[in-house]
């Protein structure tokens, strides 16, 4: 399944920072020429990492086949970050690293009649299921160099290259599931939620179903 977007927020808490300086008491500040500082680095993301799925062989405007939605509740990660500057040039690196844990809530939804027929009366969700979004790991690595430069004494210009690295890994695990059943002889699927309950097939999951990993770079 084609991921279509992707939305987290993002909160960083950093401390313990130390690095370089030089001070002469009378005299113009000068610039070291060498700084180092190092910081650890906390973050919780707070999301939904979406999954849709279109099909090509249904002729009206609504083409949506199957949702998946990726719920994330405080994914915590942990890491360091380090900035290095050598008199005008200047590096900045961070790697964070994600702890495996179930940080929310995994729904993924069905709309298999609109590969079998064209009524609008039957574009309905026939199935449904709820499960434990269980995160395996959450990899982020960043870094950025450049070089800094006064035009004029109150102008700064710092030119920069970056390279961003992600892998993330999610699992749905447990869960429920309600899939409607499909009519032989009128050819189509029941409402996955159908007030007739044998028109419907229920049950649970014990372990990972559905498996989801991303990786990016830029």
């Amino acid at each position: 399944k084609k991921v279509s977007a992707f939305i987290f927020l993002i909160v960083a808490c950093n401390f313990l920072v130390f690095g370089g300086s030089a001070n002469k008491s009378n005299k113009k500040e000068e610039k070291p020429f060498f700084t180092l500082s190092v910081s650890p680095v906390f973050e919780i993301k707070n999301g939904n990492m979406g999954e849709w799925v279109f099909t090509e062989k249904s002729n009206y405007d609504t083409k949506l086949l199957s949702y998946l939605d990726w719920g994330i509740t405080s994914s915590f990660s942990a890491g360091i970050k380090s900035g290095i500057t050598i008199k005008d040039f200047f590096l900045n690196l961070k790697f964070t690293a994600g702890f495996p844990s179930n940080c929310g809530t995994l729904t993924d939804s069905d709309w298999l009649n609109v590969e079998i027929t064209t009524s609008p009366q039957l574009n309905y969700k026939t199935s449904f299921s709820e499960h434990e979004n269980h995160q395996n790991y959450d990899f982020c690595f960043n870094a950025e160099a450049g070089w800094s430069f006064n035009i004029i004494s109150s102008f700064k210009i710092s030119p920069s290259f970056s390279l961003n690295y992600a892998k993330t890994q999610f699992s749905g695990v447990n869960g429920q599931y309600f899939y409607g059943k499909e009519d032989s002889e009128k050819d189509y699927y029941y409402p996955y939620n159908s007030e007739n309950k044998s028109d419907v097939s229920t049950g649970t999951y014990s372990e990972a179903v559905i498996n989801y990993m991303r990786e990016a770079v830029s």
